[in-house]
C-alpha cells in the first residue's frame, strides 16, 4: 500500500473553518503564503487578481459596510451575529480580479484566481490556519464594493476569513473519480 505524500495529506484533510480562536495571525506569515498561493497556473502569467486586507480596527470599516448592505428585513439580533462574528475573525483578505470584455480571457482569470485560492487554503492549512472562502450576492453590493475600492470594471472573487481554530470538522464523504466520469473510448 502506498503511504500518502504530506501534499496528498492536506488535501484531504483540509477543512473549511468557521469558528477561530481569539489569536492573531502574523501578517508577515500571511505574506510568504499569498506570495507562494500565487504561482498558480494561469494563462498568459496575467497574475489578474489583487487583494484588499482587513485587520483589527480595519474590520470596522467592513462591518458598518455589511451592516448597510444587509436588508432591513434580516433584524437586528441577525446583524449584531454578524457584526460580532466579524469582530472574531482575526484577518480576512478579499480577492478581487478586473473583469475582462473578452468572455474567454475572464474565465481563465477566474480560474487562476480559484486555483491561487486553493493554493493559499492548502498552505494556509499547512499552518494550521483555517480558511473560509465566502462569496455570494452580497460581494456585488455598492457599499461592499465601496468599502473596498472596486473599480467599475473589477469583481470581488471571494472573501477568505481566517485565524487559528481549535475544532476541526469532521470529513465529509466525498464522491469517487470512477462515480462522475464518463469514460469515451475508441473502438
Amino acid at each position: 500500500m502506498n503511504e500518502q505524500t504530506m501534499l496528498q495529506t492536506i488535501i484531504k484533510e483540509r477543512r473549511t473553518i468557521r469558528d477561530f480562536i481569539d489569536r492573531p495571525v502574523p501578517l508577515t506569515l500571511i505574506q510568504e503564503l499569498l506570495n507562494i498561493a500565487v504561482w498558480a497556473p494561469n494563462h498568459g502569467l496575467r497574475e489578474p487578481w489583487r487583494f484588499v486586507m482587513f485587520e483589527g480596527e480595519g474590520k470596522d470599516v467592513l462591518i458598518n459596510g455589511s451592516l448597510e448592505s444587509l436588508s432591513n428585513n434580516l433584524g437586528e439580533n441577525y446583524k449584531e451575529k454578524l457584526k460580532q462574528y466579524i469582530s472574531k475573525v482575526p484577518l480576512i483578505i478579499s480577492v478581487i480580479l478586473p473583469r475582462d470584455s473578452n468572455e474567454r480571457v475572464w474565465e481563465e482569470d477566474i480560474c487562476a484566481a480559484a486555483s491561487m485560492i486553493q493554493n493559499f487554503q492548502l498552505l494556509t492549512w499547512e499552518k494550521e490556519i483555517g480558511v473560509l472562502w465566502k462569496t455570494g450576492e452580497i460581494l456585488s453590493h455598492p457599499t461592499i464594493r465601496k468599502v473596498h475600492e472596486v473599480k467599475e470594471n473589477e469583481k470581488i472573487i471571494g472573501m477568505l476569513f481566517l485565524g487559528y481554530f481549535d475544532k476541526t470538522p469532521k470529513k465529509m464523504k466525498r464522491k469517487r473519480f470512477e462515480e462522475l466520469t464518463t469514460f469515451v473510448t475508441k473502438k
